[in-house]
Formats: structure tokens, C-alpha cells, sequence
């Protein structure tokens, strides 16, 4: 009667795993849901596949979905070109609500070529793409000068004055008229070194470095083109932004200079080197002695070539009629020297203040800015 009872029970054991084996592997669960976009708008063609298998399906026009999972623990993976991915843990939910966000480093990538708009990857010619934060990552006077060195193939130079012109070129120099490529603002083309536009109202620039820009664009595009976009509004809250930098400008690199003791000893060792005693420099400001050692004059005047008229006389007298022109001012030395370069070259103000606000709805949108930029030259 025993070993009975010990028989049933391990039957029964038995039984059990063999059910829970059948329910847990010889069964698939039904999954239902919809994905939808940041409006709550479906998105068609959303591929949903179960993590780690092969097992998956695809969102119909209306963003709808169903697949089967074997467990709770089953993850699913929704992608989309244009949208952010996500994967989702299924749990014990039957029906599935998923959210996608739009993918803004992708909508980046489309490129503006004339009538139409591309992908990035899917362009065949030249192209190089300038978004606005790096317009704006140095200060800069014009929308021109910010586009140096940002754009392979694109040469950018200026005149230096504060504000002033710049020239670009994309294809060199073509000849010896205009070499200024086209600049298209929002669809319209146009002339000029873009001083006028606001270089915080850009949204992203593109420039069209080969020939193929010419069959959009015709002859004006032999130069190569520049495609600007501006900023638009768009629905939502209104949003109001603020950006400003002030600072100094200098020069770069000076020359390293003479003072006048340095001056005197190059003409000594001028004199030497030409295997002449040295007496006097040629201006007759320094006196050497053999040794080398040097007296610099207390006063100088201007040397005299040729022959001296007979009424020739040096004079400080600034109302003599022959002043400057046959009579000449004696002048007291400047022994120390003057570095000119740091008398004429001082550090410059630059400022820039930008105020923006943008949005919209349904009906219409917005979007509004002003701009006070302030520079100085450094001459």
C-alpha cells in the first residue's frame, strides 16, 4: 500500500511538469497596440520586432500592430526612420500604447538643393552643410566671415575693418569679372556680402561647391551657390531667447622691432661687415667709437642728397614760406625709441545683443528678432 502511494505521487509529479512545459513553451500570447507620433497622429510602417529573435511585424496605415510573445519577460523593439527608437517590456499587458519622438540629428541631415530638399548621404555632388550652432560658436561681424573655415573648398577673406566686406569663394577665380558665388536667402537669390542679414536668425546653411548647381540654378551658379535658411516658428508656447557677448579684440602677432640703441649697433655691424671703419650711422644720429661703444646725438635733421642751395638753412621756424621744402627743422633725438606698432594697434570693443521670440498654431506662426551688434577697429 505503500510503495502504492509513493508511485501515484511521483506520477502526478510528472504530470504537473509536463502541463507547465506545454503551457509555458507549446503556447504564444497575443500582443495588440499602436504607435503614434508627438501629435498622436499613427505612423505606418513602424517595424516591431521581438528582442533577441527574428520574430516581428510592421504598423499599418493607421499605426496598428499585433504579435506574439511566449512570456511576460518578451522586450519589444519599435524603430522608424525619422524617430527615436524604444524598446518596451511586454509584462501582462495585451494592449500596448507607444509614443515615438522625432529624431532631430536625423531631420538635420536633409540637405536644401534648390527646388527640393534631400538626405545628406543620398547627394551625389559637393555639398557642405553649416548648421547654426557653429555660425555662431566664434563672434564674428558678418554671416560671410562666420562660414571661414567651416566648409572645405571655401575660401573666406576680409578687409580687416570692423564690419567690413568679405569675400567668399567656392570655385576659385573664375575670371576677372564677379567671382562671388549666388547666395539664395529662403528661395531668393541675391547679391552682396549678406552684412544685412542677422547671423542668429540662420537656421542652417548649405553650399553647392560643383557643377551640377548650374542646372537648378543656371549660369549665376558658375561661382558655386549659397543656400541660407532662416529661423521659422512653429506651434506651441511662445518662447523668447536672449544672447549677448562682449570683449576685446587684438592683434594677433606683432612684429619684433629695433629700439634705437639695437638700431645703432646693426649699423655698426653693417659698417664692419662691409670692411669699413665705422664712424658715423648714415642718419649721423650715432657715433661709434673703435671699440664699438656708441653716443647717440642729442639732436637730428633729415638727410640732405645732392647739392644745398646758397641760401640753404636749418630752422624750427614754422612760418618760414621755405619750410619743408628747402629749409629743414632740427629735431631732438628720441634716444629710448617709440614702438609705433603698440602706439597705433589697441585692444578693440566688440559687443552683439540678440533677442528672438518665436511660435504660433494651427492658424499661423511666428517669429521675431533684433539685433544690436557694436565693433571697433584696432587701428
Amino acid at each position: 500500500m505503500k510503495n502504492n502511494f509513493y508511485v501515484s505521487r511521483v506520477v502526478f509529479l510528472l504530470a504537473l511538469m509536463l502541463t507547465m512545459s506545454l503551457v509555458a513553451f507549446g503556447q504564444d500570447r497575443k500582443v495588440a497596440g499602436t504607435v503614434s507620433d508627438a501629435k498622436g497622429g499613427g505612423i505606418p510602417g513602424v517595424s516591431v520586432v521581438i528582442k533577441g529573435t527574428t520574430t516581428g511585424t510592421t504598423t499599418d496605415v493607421n499605426g496598428a500592430f499585433s504579435v506574439n510573445v511566449k512570456n511576460a519577460n518578451a522586450e519589444l523593439v519599435i524603430t522608424s526612420v525619422g524617430y527615436v527608437s524604444q524598446s518596451i517590456v511586454v509584462g501582462n499587458r495585451s494592449n500596448i500604447a507607444i509614443k515615438l519622438d522625432e529624431d532631430v540629428s536625423q531631420l538635420s541631415e536633409v540637405v536644401v538643393t534648390g527646388y527640393t530638399s534631400q538626405r545628406k548621404k543620398d547627394i551625389t555632388g559637393a555639398v557642405a552643410v553649416v548648421s547654426a550652432k557653429e555660425l555662431t560658436a566664434l563672434p564674428a561681424a558678418s554671416v560671410t566671415q562666420m562660414l571661414q573655415g567651416r566648409a572645405s573648398g571655401v575660401t573666406v577673406g576680409n578687409d580687416n575693418s570692423p564690419g567690413g566686406g568679405t569675400m567668399v569663394r567656392v570655385r576659385g577665380f573664375g575670371s576677372t569679372n564677379n567671382n562671388s558665388p549666388l547666395y539664395v536667402i529662403d528661395g531668393v537669390p541675391t547679391q552682396g556680402t549678406l552684412n544685412q542679414i542677422n547671423p542668429n536668425d540662420i537656421e542652417s546653411m548649405q553650399v553647392l561647391k560643383d557643377a551640377s548647381a548650374a542646372s537648378i540654378y543656371g549660369a549665376r551658379a558658375a561661382n558655386g551657390v549659397v543656400i541660407i535658411t532662416t529661423k521659422r516658428g512653429g506651434e506651441g508656447e511662445p518662447k523668447i531667447s536672449f544672447d549677448m557677448y562682449t570683449g576685446t579684440q587684438r592683434v594677433g602677432k606683432l612684429l619684433d622691432l629695433l629700439n634705437t640703441k639695437e638700431l645703432g649697433q646693426y649699423f655698426y655691424e653693417s659698417s664692419i661687415g662691409q670692411g669699413r671703419a665705422p664712424g658715423f650711422s648714415p642718419s649721423a644720429q650715432y657715433r661709434f667709437a673703435p671699440d664699438g661703444t656708441q653716443t647717440i646725438a642729442d639732436y637730428i635733421y633729415p638727410n640732405v642728397y645732392g647739392a644745398l642751395p646758397s641760401n640753404f638753412t636749418y630752422t624750427n621756424d614754422i612760418a618760414n614760406p621755405r619750410f619743408n621744402i628747402d629749409a629743414f627743422n632740427i629735431t631732438k633725438a628720441n634716444k629710448e625709441g617709440t614702438d609705433w606698432q603698440n602706439v597705433i594697434f589697441g585692444p578693440a570693443k566688440i559687443s552683439n545683443y540678440q533677442i528672438g521670440a518665436t511660435g504660433g498654431s494651427k492658424n499661423g506662426k511666428y517669429a521675431i528678432s533684433a539685433s544690436y551688434f557694436d565693433q571697433e577697429g584696432i587701428l
